[in-house]
């Protein structure tokens, strides 16, 4: 509100104001009134203003925060928020500037209720420190973010990750007698840096801490980045070359900063994931605080103020990057629409900025998990990225399987309407999911394609260059393994193919720990296809994949490059090791039941009693395991395929393989248990508890099997997986339930008779010493023999892959 005197009249407007705001009329007052609008701020919220009333904005809000009337909280909360976001918008604005003085007096006296606001410039809290089971004893600050409040002491290095600005009183039981903590936190303070002199500049976001009652002397911690000249090169070139600079910190003294009580030099600390400096500073009373560049000797009066003067038209020059960067490195603070802008506005400054910005790249690590946490429906499309989350679901018989890039132009989604290659003619880049089936059961399928990511070149070594755009696929709940079909076109170094030494075109994928990984068999296809049928004019590549991350084509030098729209097959010693030693048991396995069967049969003085054929059955089940086993392991070796759902053949043998395994460990521990019988209790077993026990072992296994068979036939249990070129078999998130907990308890069953019958053992042994039946002395020697056995196969089953 504002007065105007003209031929001894005062304008008040209170004669117009019949409603809280309007259009000033023509006329009024017999003057001419031009676009002027009238705004009662006394009795209406304030308002909210669009981008062409900032100015207005400031001047209401200025009104507000140094007349000192006698408005409420929550209108004086409005104020300080409308006042630093109309700052944001127009810092170099040099009128109206509210100083720390009266900044100070609202927080201390002013804001005398329970008040929050939270903005991309500020964080006002006033709350009681003790309410509930809840201990509030500070505040952080997000860059471009936001704000929130500190209230668990005890984890104050995972809360002060990444702010920009945070403080917490350690002393917590001060706060008891505290019926209210008042805090600012301002992240945009243009109107701070009308205090700048030659000697001392603001460097940093400026806190506000007060407590109703006051408390005259309390520690506090707090903690803040660098602001107006970590990214200036021309003030580090100025100050280092003119000046001896030291970081104090200091608090508002009221004509100016002061470092007493505050220790000085501030304690630098780099426990920040963005591995961006962080400086912890230790006061011991409550006031405006902030960090204080100290200049110690001046030269060059002119050269300081060029300083002050051009170093905010510096910082102003980097707001796009430092914005999006800064909300990049704190995605998990910040909501995934605004990650989401952040990402659009990166990459569109990365496209078409000429400046170096190397200190703001972000890290594959880091886009892998922003798109894997986002939880909600996102679009957008520029013509340097395409980001979509949404249900892949889009009607009954209509899905979002892929999405397809275009060059200078944008993104498009691929669905199941037609053949997927007519919806990727033209593309740089597309990504299609070929198992849809398993689509049905994701809430959120999640593409972001980058046209240009030249981020991702920090990442090249000697051995592997970046050659295409990047492509990151996720799913919400997240599918562990989904097939996946990529197309690629060459972005980066395509002379490297032009030339006459050969380089290998590679697909691979981003492993958060060890770079970018060579695809192999364990992940996609080693050389991709080669397609000219898709973009006219340019070769695209194609990449086969069995899950979802980050991929990309990269090039490897003194290899050919395959284009064979087939992949060798390439057996590793290992394999060749496991085939052998595999073929060489069941040989083995042969011999032992052939060489006891004809015994048996040819020598008159023996016979077949029950206690022979439980070995024989548990070696013949053995025997049949490892030949089905064999047999599964070759046909997938042998399949070209590369979806990741197992065919028929293939999910028929792994039912025999599984359903094998069951029934021979199931037949070994009914032999613990006839050793336990024979040895342990002097009894012989009969052929009814033989039968008994085979049948029970057969009924174990067609159990087993019956529940692998009916839980798998629901693919939203993700029960099988093909692992390409290696075996069908469970998914790493059941296998615990199908084979490590029942083989577990059937191993358990088996140690505990091991042990029984060591016990056992050591009576027989003393008994065979003072007898000299060669007959209970080979019965010994058996003994021992298939503990040893029994013990060595625990340990495998436990210990081998």
């Amino acid at each position: 509100m504002f007065s105007l005197l003209c031929n001894d009249t005062l304008i008040t407007f209170d004669d117009i104001a019949s409603n809280s705001s309007g259009l000033i009329p023509s006329g009024y007052k017999n003057l001419i009134w031009l676009d002027t609008y009238y705004q009662d701020v006394t009795s209406s919220p304030f308002p909210t203003f669009n981008q062409t009333g900032f100015l207005t904005a400031r001047n209401i809000s200025y009104s507000i925060l140094t007349s000192g009337g006698n408005v409420s909280v929550s209108t004086l909360a409005d104020a300080l928020q409308a006042y630093y976001r109309s700052l944001a918008t127009a810092p170099s604005f040099p009128l109206l500037f509210v100083n720390a003085d009266i900044m100070q007096n609202i927080i201390e006296n002013r804001i005398n209720t329970d008040i929050l606001r939270n903005s991309t410039e500020i964080y006002l809290q006033s709350v009681a420190p003790v309410s509930s089971n809840t201990l509030t004893s500070g505040a952080a600050f997000f860059s471009f973010i936001g704000g929130r409040s500190i209230t668990n002491v005890s984890d104050i290095e995972n809360q002060i990750q990444n702010v920009s600005a945070a403080y917490y009183l350690p002393n917590t039981q001060l706060l008891s007698s505290v019926i209210r903590l008042k805090s600012l936190l301002i992240d945009v303070t243009a109107n701070y840096q009308i205090n700048d002199t030659k000697t001392s500049i603001l460097a940093s976001s400026v806190v506000i801490i007060s407590t109703d009652p006051p408390i005259n002397a309390i520690g506090v911690q707090l903690f803040f980045k660098l602001k107006y000249v970590e990214y200036s090169s021309i003030t580090d070139k100025i100050i280092d070359s003119r000046e001896t600079r030291s970081l104090q910190c200091a608090y508002w003294a009221g004509s100016g900063w002061s470092s007493s009580g505050c220790g000085g030099t501030p304690t630098l600390r780099s426990n920040t994931s963005d591995n961006s400096l962080l400086y912890e500073c230790n006061c011991t009373h409550l006031a405006t605080f902030a960090l204080i560049y100290i200049l110690s000797r001046c030269t060059n009066h002119f050269i300081i103020v060029q300083l002050i003067v051009q170093m905010e038209p510096f910082t102003r020059h980097w707001t796009g990057a430092n914005r999006t960067v800064s909300i990049i490195t704190n995605w998990n603070n910040a909501t995934s629409l605004q990650t989401a802008d952040a990402l659009q506005d990166y990459y569109i400054t990365l496209n078409t900025t000429e400046n170096n910005l190397t200190s703001f790249q972000v890290t594959a690590n880091m886009l892998d998990a922003i798109v894997d946490s986002i939880n909600q429906t996102i679009f957008r499309d520029t013509p340097v990225i395409y980001l979509q989350s949404k249900n892949p679901t889009l009607s009954n018989d209509l899905l979002l399987i892929g999405a397809g890039f275009y060059t200078n132009e944008g993104g498009r989604d691929v669905t199941n309407t037609r053949h997927t290659s007519s919806q990727i003619h033209g593309i740089s880049a597309a990504v299609i999911v070929t198992d849809t089936d398993r689509l049905k059961y994701v809430s959120l399928l999640k593409f972001l394609l980058i046209d240009q990511p030249a981020n991702y070149l920090q990442h090249n070594t000697n051995m592997t260059q970046l050659s295409s755009s990047v492509i990151i696929v996720s799913t919400y709940p997240e599918m562990y393994d989904i097939g996946v079909s990529l197309y690629f076109t060459i972005k980066y170094n395509a002379t490297v193919f032009n030339s006459s030494q050969k380089y290998s075109l590679q697909c691979t994928f981003w492993n958060g720990t060890t770079g970018w990984v060579i695809a192999d068999k364990t992940g996609c296809q080693r050389a991709p296809t080669r397609r000219d049928d898709i973009t006219p004019g340019m070769t695209v590549y194609q990449c086969n994949c069995n899950h979802f991350t980050t991929f990309a084509l990269i090039w490897l030098p003194a290899n050919e490059i395959n284009y064979d729209n087939t992949e060798t097959i390439v057996y590793t010693a290992s394999d060749y090791i496991s085939i052998a030693f595999q073929s060489f048991s069941i040989v083995a396995f042969v011999y032992i039941i052939l060489h006891a069967s004809i015994t048996k049969i040819y020598c008159a003085d023996t016979r077949i009693v029950v206690s022979d054929m439980l070995p024989l059955i548990s070696c013949g089940a053995t025997c049949l395991l490892f030949i089905f086993y064999l047999a599964l392991l070759l046909t997938v070796y042998l399949n070209p395929a590369t979806s990741t759902v197992c065919d028929t053949k293939s999910l028929t043998l792994m039912y025999i393989t599984y359903f094998l395994i069951i029934f021979a460990f199931c037949c070994k521990t009914s032999l613990g248990y006839f050793n336990y019988l024979r040895f342990a209790q002097a009894t012989s077993p009969r052929w009814k508890r033989l039968f008994i026990l085979l049948g029970l072992s057969f009924f174990i296994g067609v159990t087993a099997l019956s529940l692998l068979a009916g839980f798998n036939s629901n693919q939203k249990y993700q029960i099988s997986h093909l692992y390409r070129q290696q075996i069908c078999w469970f998914t790493p998130t059941v296998i615990y339930w199908y084979m490590t907990i029942p083989i577990s308890i059937l191993i358990l069953i088996n140690l505990t008779l091991i042990v029984v019958m060591a016990r056992r053992l050591f009576c027989f042994i003393r008994a065979a010493g003072k007898d000299n039946d060669k007959r209970k002395e080979r019965r010994k020697r058996v003994v021992l023999v298939l503990i040893t056995a029994s013990v060595t196969q625990s340990l495998a089953w436990i210990f081998g892959e």
